[in-house]
């Protein structure tokens, strides 16, 4: 019924993007909404030839609120509001250089539920421990391999990712992409009398590479609509890595072109806003789909009279 796909994407700025990738064929529980999750081990060992029990530091930024909190315990949680931006940075300690771990917007979508229980987790490195010790497909946090409020200070460290897709029924060869991008940063000058916990622009700005475009593994970002479904209009926000110049389409169900919401050229990094009107349109499921001269996008719209 179902179909998966993993692939690891390598840039050559040092950016990983670990994609999981969501389809299925048509049968009885596919014609029904239904929520895929995937989990990630990230387990960074960043200086060659060190032990793996060396020291690692974890972080939670909020760029909204523009703060830092470094993790000393053991700790689980959810995204929180998607509006703050927020992501979590792992380094080592003698390095001072790691990865920062920023969710895709489909992640941030889909918000926890009572199958999934748990968004993230950062936890203390356990030699041989590669999954929670349930029984169950969901990751349950509490059992004494994962979660045990242990101290984090001074220990290798583990952080578990939850990428989530709704999928809604009677379309089953829809294809839904997840996964965090893994971006790498150095803080390996710290300023003469200045604290050594590093700070929110830390993170933004001392990556080997261009932090505008961080967050576009494809070279572009197509937003979800909101409101979605709708009636009788919604936006769309896109963006792309690179300046080109673009087209965003409206598709009904049988695959046919039956609006063009937006032509022209798209400056690098900037969001453009689309609307979309379905005042002329009857009830369904419509494709948006971004075509540029370096990428193609596409999401999903439902129109609701």
């Amino acid at each position: 019924w179902y179909r998966y796909r993993i692939k690891w994407h390598f840039y050559a700025d040092g950016r990983i993007w670990p994609e999981f990738s969501f389809s299925a064929a048509s049968a009885i529980c596919t014609s029904n909404d239904h929520r895929h999750h995937a989990y990630w081990r990230f387990d960074f060992d960043i200086l060659t030839g060190q032990p793996g029990d060396g020291e690692d530091q974890i972080y939670h930024v909020n760029p909204a609120l523009d703060t830092v909190t470094r993790l000393t315990q053991e700790s689980q949680g959810t995204w929180g509001d998607p509006a703050d931006g927020v992501f979590w940075a792992v380094r080592d300690a003698a390095a001072r250089a790691g990865y920062v771990i920023r969710p895709s917007s489909a992640d941030l979508e889909l918000p926890i539920d009572s199958f999934s229980k748990v968004d993230y987790l950062a936890v203390r490195y356990v030699p041989g421990n590669y999954d929670d010790g349930s029984n169950g497909c969901a990751i349950n946090p509490n059992v004494s391999q994962l979660d045990n409020n242990e101290s984090l200070v001074g220990q290798d460290v583990v952080f578990w990712y939850r990428s989530g897709a709704l999928h809604l029924g009677g379309n089953p060869w829809e294809c839904d992409i997840v996964g965090p991008t893994l971006i790498p940063f150095r803080r390996d000058r710290v300023p003469e009398g200045a604290a050594d916990e590093p700070t929110v622009e830390d993170f933004l700005v001392n990556a080997p590479f261009d932090a505008a475009s961080a967050s576009l593994p494809e070279g572009y970002e197509l937003e979800r609509a909101q409101p979605n479904p709708f009636n009788p209009s919604t936006t769309v926000r896109f963006r792309v890595a690179e300046a080109q110049r673009v087209s965003l389409a409206l598709y009904d169900a049988l695959g046919r072109r039956v609006a063009t919401l937006h032509e022209g050229y798209a400056e690098a990094g900037r969001y453009e806003t689309v609307r979309v009107d379905g005042s002329s349109l009857p009830s369904g499921t419509y494709t948006v789909v971004l075509e540029g001269e370096s990428v193609r996008g596409t999401t999903r719209v439902v129109l609701l009279k």
